[in-house]
């Protein structure tokens, strides 16, 4: 099943490219994307995971992340998607929108983690693995150097 999503999402990605005569393009970010894949890969087959997530309280916890999910897609579809025309939104309105932002990116979520008394650890932030992503954005920045001068 995972395959078939990706190989569905590699025709989308190679369809738009196509559609917007930016095909060049689409294929160097399948390109990037399938050697960052594969270095993330090998990293963690060298590396083993240290320590596992900690769930204290299943249930309230999808709550939490469900809650989080919808106020995200709540602010993306008021933003983009709404009939009304966000350029012409009444500032007061933008303003009561805006901090719905934090939803989109998982920024709420882990506030409210933080809060339940988990630690930064048992959310997944370690500096362990953090060395493989120098060589993700350079070679990111690289392809988007040589693709898109």
């Amino acid at each position: 099943m995972t395959f078939l999503l990706i190989v569905i999402t590699a025709i989308l990605v190679l369809y738009t490219g196509y559609i917007h005569k930016t095909l060049m393009h689409a294929i160097a970010y399948l390109a990037v994307m399938w050697i960052c894949s594969l270095f993330v890969d090998i990293y963690a087959i060298k590396r083993h995971a240290k320590n596992d997530f900690k769930v204290d309280n299943p249930k309230k916890e999808t709550i939490y992340f469900f809650i989080c999910f919808l106020a995200g897609l709540l602010f993306l579809y008021i933003r983009f998607i709404w009939v009304i025309d966000w350029q012409h939104l009444k500032p007061i309105i933008k303003l009561g929108i805006i901090p719905l932002f934090i939803f989109v990116f998982p920024i709420a979520l882990a506030i409210i983690m933080l809060l339940l008394k988990y630690k930064p650890t048992d959310l997944g932030m370690r500096l362990q693995g953090l060395i493989i992503v120098i060589p993700i954005i350079a070679i990111s920045a690289i392809s988007n150097r040589i693709v898109s001068p």
